[in-house]
C-alpha cells in the first residue's frame, strides 16, 4: 500500500513540475490569422485533394480547378442592416438542451448555456426545489472569442465565417460596421447574410453571397448550413475562414486546467474515424506561436473536432445526411494562434482556433450548400454515442479519462472506463455517488486482499528471519570488513543456510498493481462528468443546516469542511476555494497507516538507512496530502476511505500472522499426477533461490578457475 501511495505521490509531482508554463509576450496581430496565399504545401496537399475528388458529387465544396482565375478588383463586404442586436435558438426552459446566442451583425455565435447545468451547486438544488433562477446562474459553456489588437479589440464568434479567400484575395468580414445582415424564418432558424461587392468605387457591383444558417436545436446539438452564390458573370474561387471550436471557459472548481483541442482522422480506406489525431492542451498551445495544427495528408479528412474543457464539450461533426464520417467539405487546414487578454486576469492565456475550406470552383449563377452538426453539451459517452448519427463517427472517443502530462501513458482508458461504469452501476443500485465510491472501494480492497495479506505475511517472515541471523550477519561482517566480495558470499551462503529468501523484502512490490487503479481512478473521478455538483451521502450535511455548509456539497470541488470561499486563492500551485478537512485527515490516516503497515525493522539496516526509511514515511504522511488539499472531494473521500479499511485489514491480518509459525516454510501444494511441487508458495520460493545460488557460485567458480589457467599460461613472445 506505502508503495503505491508513494507511487501516485511522485506521478502528482511530475503532473505539477509539468504544468507550469509561460503566458504570450503580446496578442499576435490579426494578419497572422489567416493567410493572404495559400503556401506551396498547402497548394500541393490541395492539388493532390483535386485528384483525389475529381468524380465527387457537384454538391459539395470540393477543391477548385486548376484554371486560372482573375483577381477582382477592391473586393469588400456590403454592410449589413439589423433590426435586433441577437437572436437566439433553443430555450433555457426545456430539459437538457441549450440556449444558443447569435451575434446578428457578426453572424455566429457568441454565448452558449445550457438549461439543466448550472454554475454553483446552490443553483442546482434551488432549481430542483423549483426555485426562480436568472439566466447566469445556467452553465456558460462557450462566448465568442475577444481578439485584442493594439488599439482596440474584436469580437470573433465562435462558428463564424471571418474572413474569404476570394479568388486569391483575403476578404475580411469583420470591422466596425457589421457584415452580416440577420432573421429568424418562422421555424426558429435563423440566418445570416454577407453580400461581397467589387469594381471602382463609384459602381460596386456584388460578387458574392453566403448566407450562414443555424438550424433549431434538438438537445445538445444543431445544425449549421452554409450557401455560397456567385452573382457575377464570371467564375470566382472561394475559401471561408471560420473561427472553430476555440476554448472553452476554464471549469471554477477545477484542480487542473483540463482544457483541450480534440480531432478525429478518418485515414484512407477506412470507415471508423480515430480518436487520436489531434489532443493538445490549451496551456501547450497558448504558450507558442501560430501553427498549423493539421493539414490533410493524402487521403485522410478530419472527422471531428472540438474543444473540451472538464466537463463539456463545443464539437464540430458531419451533418445527419453525411455520406462519410468527414469534414473534408469544411476542413482542410486547422489553424492555432496564442492570443493574450487584455484584462491580464488568471486566463490571460488563450487560444483562437479557425479552420480553412478546400477553394471551389463557382461559375456565374451557379451555388453550392454544405452543412455541419454542432455538439454543446457535456462530455457524457452515452449521449454522444446516440449523436453519432453518422455510422464510424463515434464522436464519444472524445471523452479521455487522462490528467495529461506525466501519467497520461499509465492511464489505461479501459480501465477507467471500467471503474466508471461499475461505479455508475453501484450507484444505479444505492443512489448516491458517495455511497457508491465507498462500495467502489470495498469492492476494490476484496479483490486485493490475497495481494495483501500474502504480502504482508512474506514481509513478517523475512523480518522475522532475519532477526535471528543478525548475531551470524554481524559476525561475518566484522570477520571480513575489508572483503566485500567475500562477505557478499558468506551473506549468500548463510541465507541459504538459514531458509532468509531476499525475495520476500520486496513483499510490497504486488502492491504496485494498484498504481494503475488509484491513476485511472483519479482521472475517472476528476473527469465524470456524472460526478459534478452531486452532494455526498444525499446531500446529509446540507440538508442538517438549510444548505449553509458547503461540506461535500460537489463531489467534484473540494470538501470545504471549514469554509468556502466567495473568490478562489491562488496559494503557489493551488487554487483554494474553502479550507478543506478530508485531506488533514488524510494525512492523520496515512501517520496510522504507516505505524501498523510498516514491517518490523529487520536490524540489519545501517543508522542511515533506517533514518532514510523515516524521512520517507514522513514525506507520504505531509506531501501526499498537500498535493490532494485542491483534489475533488469525490477522490479524497475514496483515499481516506480505502486508507481507513487498510488500517483496519492489516490489523487483523497481524493477528492472523502472530498466529502462524513463520518459521517453518509451508509444504508445497502438490500439482499433477505425480505429486510434484507445487508453485507459488514460500517454500518454492525458497528453494528458487537457493537453487539460483547454487548456479550463480558453480558459474562463478569456474571462471574463477579460467582466470587461474589464464594467469598461469606463458606469455607469447
Amino acid at each position: 500500500m506505502t508503495a503505491a501511495v508513494l507511487a501516485v505521490a511522485i506521478s502528482l509531482l511530475m503532473l505539477f513540475i509539468a504544468g507550469g508554463r509561460g503566458a504570450p509576450v503580446g496578442p499576435t496581430p490579426i494578419e497572422n490569422i489567416s493567410d493572404t496565399s495559400q503556401t506551396k504545401a498547402e497548394t500541393s496537399v490541395d492539388t493532390r485533394a483535386d485528384a483525389l475528388s475529381a468524380e465527387a458529387s457537384t454538391t459539395t465544396l470540393e477543391a477548385a480547378s486548376t484554371a486560372s482565375i482573375e483577381p477582382l478588383l477592391n473586393p469588400t463586404y456590403q454592410p449589413g442592416v439589423n433590426e435586433e442586436p441577437s437572436f437566439q435558438i433553443g430555450s433555457l426552459e426545456e430539459a437538457s438542451t441549450a440556449r444558443v446566442t447569435l451575434d446578428s451583425g457578426r453572424g455566429g455565435v457568441v454565448e452558449i448555456r445550457l438549461s439543466d447545468e448550472y454554475e454553483k451547486p446552490s443553483d442546482l438544488r434551488a432549481a430542483e426545489a423549483g426555485e426562480e433562477l436568472a439566466e447566469d446562474a445556467h452553465y456558460l459553456l462557450a462566448e465568442a472569442i475577444r481578439y485584442p489588437l493594439p488599439s482596440t479589440e474584436i469580437l470573433l464568434p465562435q462558428l463564424s465565417v471571418f474572413e474569404l479567400q476570394l479568388n486569391g484575395s483575403p476578404v475580411p468580414l469583420w470591422g466596425e460596421i457589421p457584415a452580416w445582415s440577420t432573421r429568424i424564418d418562422d421555424d426558429g432558424t435563423v440566418t445570416a447574410t454577407a453580400t461581397v461587392v467589387a469594381g471602382p468605387e463609384d459602381s460596386r457591383v456584388p460578387i458574392l453571397r453566403i448566407d450562414r444558417s443555424f438550424l433549431p436545436l434538438d438537445g445538445f446539438h444543431f445544425d449549421v448550413k452554409t450557401s455560397i452564390e456567385n452573382l457575377s458573370d464570371q467564375p470566382v474561387e472561394v475559401a471561408l475562414n471560420t473561427v472553430a471550436p476555440s476554448q472553452l471557459r476554464v471549469d471554477a472548481a477545477r484542480y487542473m486546467d483540463r482544457r483541450t483541442l480534440r480531432a478525429g482522422v478518418l485515414e484512407s480506406g477506412s470507415r471508423v474515424v480515430q480518436s487520436s489525431a489531434i489532443d493538445e492542451s490549451r496551456e501547450s498551445l497558448a504558450s507558442g506561436g501560430p501553427i498549423d495544427l493539421w493539414r490533410p495528408a493524402q487521403g485522410s479528412d478530419i472527422g471531428w473536432l472540438a474543444a473540451t474543457n472538464r466537463y463539456f464539450a463545443l464539437a464540430m461533426m458531419p451533418a445527419e445526411d453525411a455520406l462519410k464520417p468527414s469534414l473534408e467539405d469544411q476542413i482542410r487546414r486547422i489553424r492555432v494562434t496564442p492570443i493574450a487578454a487584455n484584462d491580464g486576469g488568471e486566463d490571460d492565456q488563450q487560444i483562437l482556433v479557425t479552420t480553412r475550406t478546400s477553394p471551389t470552383r463557382l461559375d456565374p449563377g451557379q451555388d453550392r450548400t454544405t452543412s455541419f452538426r454542432v455538439w454543446a453539451g457535456p462530455q457524457d459517452r452515452s449521449q454522444l454515442r446516440a449523436a453519432s448519427t453518422v455510422q464510424g463517427l463515434q464522436l464519444d472517443k472524445l471523452v479521455v479519462y487522462s490528467m495529461g502530462g506525466f501519467c497520461t501513458f499509465c492511464t489505461f482508458q479501459w480501465l477507467a472506463s471500467l471503474l466508471l461504469s461499475y461505479l455508475s452501476m453501484l450507484h444505479g443500485l444505492v443512489g448516491d455517488w458517495a455511497l457508491a465510491i465507498v462500495f467502489l472501494v470495498i469492492t476494490v480492497r476484496l479483490l486485493l486482499h490475497p495481494i495483501v495479506r500474502r504480502s504482508q505475511i512474506n514481509m513478517q517472515r523475512f523480518s522475522r528471519r532475519m532477526a535471528k541471523v543478525k548475531p551470524e550477519m554481524d559476525a561475518l561482517q566484522k570477520r571480513y570488513a575489508g572483503d566485500a566480495k567475500r562477505l557478499q558470499q558468506e551473506q549468500a551462503r548463510l541465507f541459504r543456510e538459514k531458509g532468509v529468501n531476499p525475495l520476500h523484502m520486496l513483499g510490497c512490490l504486488p502492491m504496485f498493481m494498484q498504481t494503475p487503479v488509484w491513476i485511472a481512478l483519479y482521472a475517472g473521478l476528476y473527469l465524470a462528468v456524472e460526478m459534478r455538483h452531486e452532494a455526498a451521502f444525499f446531500g446529509a450535511f446540507q440538508s442538517l443546516t438549510g444548505d449553509a455548509w458547503g461540506f461535500l456539497a460537489d463531489l467534484s470541488d473540494q470538501d470545504h469542511m471549514f469554509a468556502t470561499f466567495s473568490e478562489p486563492v491562488q496559494v503557489f500551485l493551488f487554487r483554494l476555494t474553502g479550507i478543506n478537512g478530508l485531506p488533514l485527515l488524510m494525512g492523520l490516516i496515512f501517520f496510522l497507516q504507516q505505524k501498523y503497515m510498516t514491517p518490523p525493522t529487520t536490524g540489519t539496516q545501517t543508522p542511515e538507512q533506517e533514518q532514510m526509511q523515516k524521512i520517507m514515511r514522513w514525506m507520504l504522511v505531509l506531501t501526499f496530502p498537500l498535493f490532494l488539499y485542491g483534489a475533488p472531494s469525490g477522490l479524497t473521500l475514496y483515499i481516506v476511505t480505502s486508507s481507513t479499511i487498510g488500517i483496519l485489514e492489516s490489523r487483523w491480518i497481524r493477528k492472523k500472522v502472530d498466529a502462524m509459525d513463520l518459521d517453518t516454510d509451508p509444504e508445497p501444494k502438490p500439482t499433477g499426477p505425480r505429486g510434484s511441487g507445487g508453485s507459488g508458495g514460500s517454500g518454492d520460493q525458497s528453494r528458487a533461490y537457493s537453487r539460483a545460488m547454487s548456479r550463480y557460485e558453480r558459474r562463478r567458480d569456474n571462471r574463477k578457475k579460467q582466470d587461474d589457467r589464464e594467469n598461469r599460461r606463458p606469455p607469447r613472445h
